[in-house]
């Protein structure tokens, strides 16, 4: 049996600086997917010229996804990942970005393929998680009011 390319283990609110962080498991091929797309998202958001702060913040946020699952790809083995909630938005916002860019009627290399196989079942995972993120800090929001 094949295990799935990344696991929730676990998403926490913490009250005390009203944060969201998830928690989950990446095998190599996930990792190596993830890296590979957020390095090229990254590349291409890097030509564009950015205009405001917050773009500036978003760039680095990305940066530090990529540097995060650098080691990751090359050490080919399983990991376990944190991220804040603010990350696997973005994460999974490139990704998605990723595929609907590179998915399509052409010619794919085999290494594409398979990436974009390994992403179709990270995607929905990454759906979901973000979610219980959203659930999980919604009474921190609500007590911040």
């Amino acid at each position: 049996m094949q295990e799935h390319p990344i696991q929730t283990l676990e998403v926490r609110a913490h009250e005390q600086d009203r944060s969201v962080t998830i928690t989950a498991a990446v095998t190599a091929d996930a990792s190596a997917a993830i890296f590979v797309a957020l390095s090229e998202q990254l590349d291409r958001h890097r030509r564009a010229p950015t205009e405001s702060v917050q773009g500036v913040l978003v760039l680095r946020e990305q940066q530090s996804l990529v540097e995060r699952f650098a080691p990751l790809a090359s050490a080919g083995t399983q990991a376990v990942v944190r991220f804040t909630e603010s990350e696997l938005r973005g994460c999974l916002l490139d990704l998605t970005d990723y595929t609907e860019r590179v998915d399509g009627d052409h010619f794919q290399p085999l290494a594409m393929r398979e990436r974009l196989q390994v992403i179709a079942q990270i995607t929905p995972v990454l759906w979901d998680a973000n979610a219980s993120a959203a659930a999980a800090g919604e009474p921190l929001t609500r007590a911040a009011q």
